[in-house]
């Protein structure tokens, strides 16, 4: 090979590093299209519930990667990765693992008078990372909480899935103000535990379920006793009556 076609192939792989590089978001490793297509599907959500969609201003974004909590990881993911009270060989052998992608705007529109009023929408997403990945692949990112000035939105127990990368990938969007990751991509001994946490919490969770369901058979059969017992004595008091009433008959004809 020649000097000038080393210099080419050279120059060609520092340009793919460059652009890879580019994608990838320095403090979370989240490709930015994750970022900005989580932050789009926010600003989707928060502009629905506005009096005057078109006034919103948006003052900054902060993006926070953390662990999330267990109970959304089970309610997400649980009936995927956990079979016969265990984690399934397919998400060991994957190494799958968890994280929340929080999404916070702070934000100005007018409300039905026109007066601008400040708040704050939060959107909290939960993703799956599997073997060497350290940005999650789209259906494998769920949006599943929104809050409004700290309040929660009733979303039914609804976990949205992100199907496609929407966003730039080349830059992130520009009222994004702060990117704090609490929690890196890579599998852990903390991950280890969390498959540990999820089986206890599904077997607690199932003995729940069969307690409640005993109780309820049990308080239905009661109910069945009681209408039982009453009819029972209704009709025992029913042939006292009937037997003294030909009593009292028999009496009278005698007189």
């Amino acid at each position: 090979m020649g000097n000038h076609m080393k210099k080419i192939l050279i120059a060609g792989m520092a340009a793919l590093g460059l652009v890879l590089s580019g994608c990838t978001e320095s403090k979370t490793g989240l490709q930015k299209n994750v970022i900005n297509t989580a932050l789009d599907t926010c600003k989707t959500y928060l502009s629905g519930g506005l009096k005057s969609p078109s006034s919103l201003r948006i003052s900054g974004v902060s993006a926070i990667v953390q662990r999330p909590d267990l109970s959304d990881i089970s309610d997400v993911f649980g009936d995927i990765i956990i079979e016969n009270n265990k984690i399934t060989e397919i998400a060991r052998d994957n190494k799958a693992r968890y994280r929340e992608l929080l999404m916070v705007i702070g934000y100005e529109a007018q409300n039905s008078y026109g007066v601008y009023l400040s708040g704050t929408y939060q959107c909290k997403y939960l993703y799956e990372l599997n073997s060497e990945e350290v940005s999650p692949e789209p259906l494998n990112i769920y949006l599943i909480a929104l809050k409004s000035d700290g309040d929660n939105i009733d979303m039914e127990g609804i976990h949205i899935p992100i199907a496609k990368l929407t966003g730039s990938n080349i830059s992130l969007d520009k009222n994004i103000k702060t990117i704090i990751s609490s929690a890196d991509g890579s599998f852990s001994k903390q991950d280890e535990q969390v498959y540990i946490d999820l089986i206890k919490q599904k077997k607690a969770r199932d003995q729940e379920l069969k307690a409640k369901q005993l109780k309820k058979s049990w308080d239905e059969m009661n109910a069945s006793e009681i209408s039982a017992l009453a009819e029972a004595d209704a009709a025992a008091a029913a042939a006292v009556e009937a037997a003294e009433y030909a009593l009292s008959a028999v009496q009278d004809e005698e007189y």
